[in-house]
């Protein structure tokens, strides 16, 4: 699996052999721009509805949400794994209802390539107000059935999951438009530059920028 040949399908390089060091043709960066950019659109109806469809169905014990941003390269989904707890409008409140302590499932599936990326989060708020945010491996069975689920369901799509390492690779040569050449990540260019905190949380861990 060449993670960075999937990367540069859809996005100009910034590097040249040293013996030639010249700026990417504008003309280059602006047909992949475009081409991304047309690919990304058909989210909508292609991937977007049918996802929805199978993936809610999958554990109906569990709130679930779309959270797609418009300007990403991926679809992203969210379940509250809290059984037969409805989502709330406001997030301090749904804290209170849940004393303090939330679980969430988190989906992204990229539009550009066969890939996915799929993790856990607990939430605290403590009662001076500090929120924190921890990466969990679940071991419930209700969770564990419904990320076995998400995973058989894709995998018959062809979609290959990523792991965090993998999605935090560094693209050396590439830019996004949150993100500088010798910065930006995988997840930045297959995924979403914006929601980017489970990747930046690894690299700052491993040392990475």
């Amino acid at each position: 699996m060449c993670l960075l040949n999937e990367v540069y399908r859809w996005y100009a390089r910034e590097s040249v052999p040293e013996s030639a060091r010249e700026s990417v043709p504008e003309s280059l960066k602006h047909a992949k721009n475009l081409r991304r950019w047309e690919a990304c659109q058909h989210r909508d109806f292609a991937k977007k509805t049918a996802f929805w469809e199978e993936l809610s169905a999958l554990a109906p014990e569990f709130a679930m949400k779309d959270w797609t941003d418009a300007s990403s390269c991926c679809v992203e989904y969210k379940w509250l794994l809290h059984e037969n707890q409805p989502l709330l409008d406001d997030d301090t409140e749904l804290m209170a209802a849940l004393g303090g302590l939330r679980r969430d499932l988190y989906l992204f599936v990229s539009i550009l390539a066969p890939y996915y990326v799929m993790f856990a989060e607990k939430t605290t708020l403590a009662e001076d107000g500090t929120w924190t945010f921890e990466t969990i491996e679940p071991s419930d069975e209700a969770t564990v059935r419904l990320m076995d689920s998400i995973q058989a369901m894709l995998g018959k799509k062809g979609f290959i999951r990523l792991s965090r390492e993998q999605a935090a690779q560094v693209v050396p040569d590439v830019e996004t438009e949150l993100r500088e050449a010798g910065s930006a990540t995988v997840f930045d260019c297959l995924f979403s530059d914006l929601d980017r905190a489970w990747i930046a949380d690894f690299a700052e861990q491993n040392g990475k920028k």
